[in-house]
């Protein structure tokens, strides 16, 4: 993926702000979600209470032909066992169809019954007294058109809809209804159930009430849910805008701390660097960012200590053995060179001790090159630095080494790009370093190849590209031509120690550089060095 590519993306701050965020976004949504439902259930419940409210006025205008009858519609289970057993026995044929209990006095009930096709009103009052008389429902068809006109005129002819219904499915009240509401009206409509009792259901934003009587008549009440789903929708917009604000502080928030927290995993990056380029006598201080990242800093810093111990053993001892050998060498070479002084040897004498002579010569610049690198990868430090223009030094390695580039027929160019380019490094190691990158170009580029010297300016820093059009260095070997004594097949055949690109690969690092290879057999070999700048940061 494109994302996984970009640097931000992969650090564990953001991926640790990422899952922070995602965390608090479902815990919000889980939230929201609940607050939604239980307010979305108690809107539902409201309009259920208001539509119960409406339908128990039409109730009591169906039956008593007012509009209250100073209770309130109950379920029949809450009526008192006392007093079931006394309708039982007074009126064992009655069956009780609707309850009512007082607003004034709950001791006192009022029920409508059912008796042979017959409504009768029975009344419980307290003294174990019970009251029954006759209803006759359709005498009292005018009060609930008035009942319902009422209605509909407070409310208003959008929010609410009423419909009575005959047994057969006729419709004898039914107001003029507007098209929205029309379109709203729930599936199925118009048919009456004989099952005698109230059911709710929700349809395209409307919440209605079905009542059906004993006889098959059916109360069709429709309450417009609109006015609480604008509510909710302001509650949602309100809660969804501070839920976006708190999500991108908090999103902050979280950077900050796992900033904050990794600091310490971050100083051991930046010490990693350090050791890279061979100081091996940086530390990383410890903070306060939690018992876990303090102890990796300090098994950290006792690791690199151990190593920078070990380290400092190992130069000390590498150095002890090349002064060892170079001491009897250096004797072994001045003794031959007395012995060729000091009288005239026959000729195979001669060659002999010649050959003694340059081979202790040659193992003893192969010594003092090891020793070199040695002191470079273990003490960057203790370089002699100073300002230097670095275009004249590479112009001075170029007139150098044209004579022995036109002696092989070679064509030796030198490309500056800038004028002037100033550096604070060691002269005579960049020198040296120039001269064996040279050399090795050199000594690889058959007669009538090209060799170019280039220097140019990237953004303050040095970059310095020797180019050749020589044999070119196999894939396989690539990656071990920085290392110590490494030689190719192709070198095994020339004079060398495979001590020159260590050599110039340890001044580089040692300068807080880089240095790249790029080469193709049969075709040649580019090495660019990066060097920073004046005053520049060590990589």
């Amino acid at each position: 993926m494109f994302w996984s590519k970009v640097p931000l993306i992969r650090t564990l701050k953001f991926r640790a702000a990422l899952m922070f965020s995602a965390l608090f976004i479902f815990f919000a949504a889980a939230g929201f979600l609940i607050v939604y439902y239980f307010m979305y259930t108690n809107m539902l419940a409201i309009a259920d209470g208001a539509l119960n409210s409406i339908a128990d006025d039409v109730v009591y205008e169906y039956f008593w032909g007012r509009s209250s009858v100073m209770g309130k519609r109950v379920r029949e289970e809450s009526l008192p066992l006392k007093v079931r057993e006394r309708v039982s026995a007074f009126y064992p044929d009655d069956r009780i169809l609707m309850l009512f209990r007082s607003g004034r006095n709950r001791d006192h009930y009022f029920m409508v019954t059912e008796c042979g096709r017959v409504l009768y009103e029975i009344r419980s009052v307290p003294g174990d007294i019970l009251r029954r008389r006759r209803l006759i429902p359709n005498r009292n068809r005018r009060e609930i058109f008035q009942t319902i006109d009422r209605k509909v005129y407070r409310a208003g002819k959008d929010n609410i809809y009423f419909r009575f219904l005959n047994a057969d499915g006729t419709a004898f009240l039914q107001p003029v209804i507007p098209p929205d509401l029309e379109r709203a009206l729930p599936e199925g409509e118009g048919k009456s159930e004989k099952n005698v009792g109230a059911e709710f259901l929700t349809w395209k934003g409307f919440r209605f009430l079905r009542l059906v009587f004993f006889n098959g008549d059916v109360l069709e009440i429709g309450l417009n849910l609109r006015p609480f789903e604008a509510k909710l929708e302001v509650y949602s917009w309100i809660f969804w805008s501070v839920f976006a604000m708190i999500l991108a502080f908090s999103a902050f928030c979280g950077w900050i701390l796992s900033r904050r927290l990794l600091s310490g995993v971050e100083r051991v990056t930046e010490a990693t660097h350090h050791i890279l380029a061979g100081n091996f006598s940086h530390r990383v201080a410890v903070g306060d960012e939690g018992q876990e990242v303090e102890e990796l800093v300090r098994m950290f810093n006792q690791m690199n200590s151990n190593t920078e111990k070990l380290m400092a053993e190992l130069v000390m001892v590498t150095d002890n053995i090349a002064h060892d050998l170079r001491t009897p060498l250096t004797r072994v070479a001045g003794t031959v060179e007395v012995a060729l002084s000091a009288r005239k040897p026959d000729v195979s004498y001669r060659d002999t001790c010649c050959i003694v002579a340059e081979e202790c010569s040659r193992m003893i610049d192969m010594i003092n090159t090891m020793l070199e690198i040695s002191r470079l990868y273990s003490a960057p430090e203790a370089l002699t630095r100073e300002r230097f223009d670095l275009v004249p030094l590479l112009r001075e390695a170029h007139e150098l080494l044209l004579p022995l580039a036109e002696e092989k027929e070679i064509r030796f160019l030198f490309l500056p790009r800038v004028d002037s380019l100033t550096l604070r490094a060691d002269k005579l190691k960049l020198q040296r370093m120039t001269a064996n990158l040279l050399e090795n170009a050199l000594k690889f580029t058959s007669s009538g190849g090209r060799i170019e010297l280039e220097v140019r300016n990237e953004d303050g820093a040095a970059v310095i590209i020797v180019r050749d059009t020589g044999c070119g260095i196999p894939p396989k070997d690539q990656p071990h031509v920085f290392e110590r004594f490494f030689r190719s097949d192709a070198s095994r055949s020339l004079s060398g120690n495979g001590l020159g690109l260590a050599l110039v690969h340890s001044i580089v690092k040692a300068h807080g550089g880089t240095i790249e290879l790029t080469s193709m057999p049969g075709k040649g070999t580019e090495f660019t060095v990066h060097l920073p700048g004046e005053g520049g940061a060590s990589h």
